[in-house]
């Protein structure tokens, strides 16, 4: 195949060029309606998350009376594991660049795995991280909140989100329904302020996706069940970890501890006169062996 030279940029060109970069970037999210809410503490649940969900009110496929319907559902799983689910910030957003949704959100700053290293050790070799252009488009969606960014999960609809993932050692990509950003692939690799950020197109169904997604971030654990391995798909995977109906949550080493890892997760928060006292935060950027998790990992994690 023949290639073609194409002679450098003048300067002029090179300024222009520059120029619409800058447009780009500096685009602002027009808000039509933002709205905060005070929290109402339930005393006979020991645990509180902070939710906040922001749309697009014309393009987003997962509009407000969707994610109520998904936060009902995810309410009534979480209360009966000891976690009241505070809504405490809507953003409707009037416009913004149709471009913002469709991106890719991650790439590898590592290398791919050996076939027999344990699932989660080879998310540390892969080091996946946020592209640049996620995390300005996250930046721009979640600015002017008010509250504890580092603490509070976001929920994005945003439309055609793509992943990067590894096929026999080739990296591709595949476009998602929805994506949580959990410490167990990110560390250390995602701001602490976007760390809470949950991208999602999903609706209908049994409106499990939410709670499936917050399964991911708050367990901290990839598609896995009953003594059933982690893996990248969810298919045939017992409980809310996988890709079924059911909405189980199981406890145990034989439920591979998805209640006990919930408990301990650093978005988790008591109230004691009227102060947020938060659990402790990660110690090693929230993968799956961290500290905190101490006795309530699988090792290994299956081969």
């Amino acid at each position: 195949m023949d290639y073609k030279v194409e002679k450098p940029y003048s300067d002029h060109m090179k300024y222009i060029i520059l120029l619409v970069i800058l447009v780009s970037c500096a685009t602002n999210v027009d808000i039509s309606q933002e709205q905060f809410h005070d929290p109402v503490y339930d005393s006979s649940l020991p645990y509180n998350l902070d939710m906040a969900f922001i749309y697009h009110e014309k393009s987003s496929k997962v509009d407000l009376e969707e994610f109520k319907r998904q936060f009902e559902v995810s309410s009534e799983i979480f209360n009966k594991l000891g976690v009241k689910l505070h809504l405490t910030y809507v953003k409707k957003i009037k416009s913004f660049p149709e471009s913002w949704h469709k991106i890719s959100v991650m790439e590898s700053l590592g290398e791919p795995s050996k076939p027999e290293t344990d699932f989660y050790d080879a998310m540390e070799i892969k080091k996946f991280s946020l592209t640049n252009r996620a995390q300005s488009i996250f930046e721009k969606l979640i600015e002017g909140f008010k509250g504890d960014k580092n603490k509070t999960i976001f929920v994005l609809a945003l439309n055609d989100i793509y992943m990067s993932y590894y096929e026999k050692s080739q990296l591709k990509e595949l476009k998602v329904g929805a994506l949580s950003f959990p410490g167990y692939i990110f560390a250390d690799r995602i701001p602490r302020h976007l760390r809470g950020v949950i991208t999602t197109q999903n609706k209908g169904g049994n409106y499990r996706t939410l709670a499936h997604e917050l399964g991911h971030k708050l367990f901290n654990v990839s598609h896995e069940g009953l003594d059933k391995c982690p893996k990248f798909s969810g298919n045939n995977i017992p409980g809310l970890m996988g890709y079924g109906d059911s909405l189980n949550v199981y406890g145990g080493k034989k439920g591979r501890f998805h209640k006990e890892r919930l408990l301990h997760s650093p978005f988790l928060y008591r109230v004691k006169n009227k102060s947020k006292l938060y659990n402790l935060e990660y110690k090693k950027n929230g993968i799956y062996r961290d500290p905190i998790y101490q006795e309530i990992s699988v090792t290994p994690a299956c081969l």
